[in-house]
């Protein structure tokens, strides 16, 4: 799309003027024409003198209050605005010339377009400082500049239908086309694949052909993955969780937020996501809201529209294309985002009301390296099945124990799939997400600290729905060990980048998750057999001597060290979560294992044949409902 910098110039120059002007705009607060508003806006006097006094409070321009608490419609306000100002207003598509950037078009609410009659015009659909510099020109008597105003969902409406699938293109060739090496959308995947198959087959031919590769293999496993995992789990095991803080910010000095919220075939609990996410405590005019829809899911564009609270909301299309993926959403929907942080929501998740505004305090007193926080998730349905049991506790040791953990030592942290709290400045500079990794979540954690962006905790928890059914369970977990395969083969073998100081403490930190993570799954029958065969040589080798030669005795240490530092983290989760342990709940850990096992399995094959195929987790089949925080126990 080419660029005409002339015309881009002179259709902004009316917004560029209004933020240089803004000290000016910002006195409609004092100015007393209440009178005038009345008569335009359709407002009592009493009721827009509160609003001009609480906008001013609270730190926003009077269109973003107005529009926030819902005091009046967006159609309302802005023909009212054209009607003072002797403009015409439009609210129906139309087609934009041309030659001009999307970015810019988007940003600035200015563009130029077909009237119908041949010529061209200028449209505007004015925000914020631009729309009090307009408001301050009916009151000073100042001439308007020749445009005509249409609404901001109707300017946007109109640039998606344009150009929206040129745009979702681009944004999904962002990250490939600027650092393809942190891309998987062209993975050599044979590699891996081989390497880790013949793994488990060297290993078992081994057993029955050598001792001394029975030796060897003890020492180089023991070596470069049981003990450093040991290590790792025991020093995050002991540390504890950053505290909350102390004072949350006051509404005036909040910054803008933008919630992306993807959604796709979640018809169904549309009507508790939208309750849910009125409730959170930040300012209405100070949080953006954008839902992320695909282009063929009529049924939830149908549900939320049908609601009542719909004009709290944005909603962006995103047009049919490859990858079909949740990744490749964010990446459309990052450009539409306003705000100064951006925080990601699964349609069933239900954060605590001020995680935002912690959020928020926590970035203010920050250095402007922390790219993002990550909340903690929890399960609410965790008495659905035993499955959804097991999974509950998975994430409180996750979430609750080895995250903080990671965050305290400064580790590049894997983020979790929704509650990432992320600096807009930081996400822009590592490229976004990337639509072709199915866990791009932990890719994007890995990059931000490869290029010297920090990873904090934020002691405050986001409640999601476990599977608990076990062919969702399965196809979630493949998802997950596949995705975990794309980001180990990017981040430890093929990015040559390496980006500032944090380069190899990030790749150790990489190994060792994927140590305790898919490794561990893959070869988790290994280990029994590895097991079983240390205590086979201790029954059978009555003077001692093989126990000695072959280093029996450190395989086994770790093996137990493993097992009790594991139910150690599991004990600590379950004591910050409050859950209540039962003995069946240590017993049934192996089968859990094993069933990941076969997932993982099933992840490397799907690695192969489908690597950036996505499938999708159903929601909304809880049966039960049981939340408890663990920060107050941190």
């Amino acid at each position: 799309m080419s660029v005409d910098r002339k015309h881009v110039a002179s259709e902004t120059e009316a917004s560029d003027k209004a933020r240089h002007r803004k000290s000016q705009a910002s006195s409609v607060h004092a100015l007393d024409h209440h009178a005038i508003l009345q008569r335009y806006f359709q407002l009592d006097v009493e009721t827009l003198a509160d609003a001009i006094a609480l906008a001013r409070v609270e730190r926003v321009t009077l269109d973003a209050f107005l529009l926030a608490r819902g005091l009046i419609g967006e159609t309302e306000l802005y023909r009212g605005l054209a009607e003072a100002l002797g403009a015409h207003f439009i609210n129906h598509p139309f087609r934009l010339t041309s030659g001009y950037p999307f970015e810019v078009l988007l940003s600035s609410g200015v563009a130029r377009f077909e009237d119908g009659q041949g010529g061209t015009s200028v449209i505007a659909a004015p925000r914020g400082v631009f729309f009090e510099d307009l408001l301050m020109r009916i009151f000073t008597g100042e001439k308007a500049p020749p445009i005509i105003l249409t609404t901001p969902s109707n300017f946007r409406r109109s640039l998606l239908t344009q150009f929206g699938k040129t745009q979702a293109n681009h944004d999904v060739r962002r990250l490939g086309q600027s650092m393809p090496e942190f891309s998987a959308a062209d993975l050599n995947r044979g590699s891996f694949v081989g390497l880790m198959v013949i793994v488990p087959i060297l290993f078992l031919l081994g057993l029955v052909m050598s001792a001394e590769f029975w030796t060897a293999g003890l020492y180089v496993f023991s070596s470069l993955f049981a003990a450093p995992s040991l290590l790792f789990k025991a020093a995050v095991t002991r540390v504890r969780p950053a505290a909350a803080p102390d004072r949350l910010l006051e509404d005036s000095k909040l910054p803008l937020y933008t919630i992306l919220l993807p959604l796709h075939r979640e018809a169904e609990i549309v009507p508790r996501l939208l309750d849910h996410m009125l409730k959170i405590d930040y300012p209405r005019s100070k949080l953006q809201i954008i839902f992320l829809i695909e282009e063929h899911d009529q049924a939830t564009r149908e549900a939320i529209k049908s609601s009542s609270q719909f004009s709290h909301f944005e909603t962006v299309i995103c047009p049919e294309g490859q990858p079909k993926t949740k990744p490749r959403a964010l990446a459309i929907g990052q450009f539409y985002a306003r705000g100064d942080y951006i925080v990601v929501f699964d349609a069933e998740d239900l954060p605590e009301p001020q995680q935002l505004r912690r959020a928020a305090t926590v970035f203010a007193h920050a250095s402007p390296r922390l790219g993002c926080v990550q909340a903690s998730l929890a399960i609410y349905n965790r008495k659905d099945s035993w499955l959804t049991r097991m999974f509950s506790f998975e994430y409180a040791v996750l979430f609750d124990v080895v995250l903080p953990g990671m965050a305290r030592f400064s580790m590049p942290i894997p983020l979790g799939g929704t509650s990432n709290h992320l600096r807009r400045s930081a996400l822009c500079a590592v490229q976004g997400w990337d639509p072709w990794n199915v866990t791009e979540d932990a890719d994007l954690g890995l990059r931000l600290s490869r290029f010297g962006y920090e990873t904090h905790y934020l002691p405050s928890t986001t409640y999601e729905e476990a599977p608990n059914e076990f062919l969702v369970w399965f196809q979630q977990r493949t998802r997950w060990f596949k995705g975990w395969m794309q980001t180990s083969i990017i981040h430890l073998g093929r990015a040559k980048r390496l980006g500032i100081r944090q380069s190899i403490w990030a790749r150790l930190t990489i190994a060792l998750i994927a140590t305790t993570s898919f490794v561990t799954s893959l070869y988790h029958p290994l280990l029994i057999i590895l097991a079983t065969a240390c205590v086979d040589f201790i029954n059978h080798d009555l003077s001692g001597q093989l126990f000695r030669e072959n280093g029996v005795w450190m395989m086994l240490i770790l093996l137990i060290a493993h097992i009790v530092i594991s139910f150690m983290m599991l004990l600590r989760a379950a004591h910050l979560r409050s859950y209540r342990l039962k003995g069946s709940d240590f017993l049934l850990q192996l089968p859990y294992s094993l069933l990941k096992t076969a997932a993982a399995w099933f992840a490397l094959f799907e690695l192969m044949v489908a690597p950036s195929h996505w499938r999708k987790t159903p929601h909304g089949r809880a049966k039960n409902f049981e939340m408890q925080d663990a920060s107050t126990k941190a």
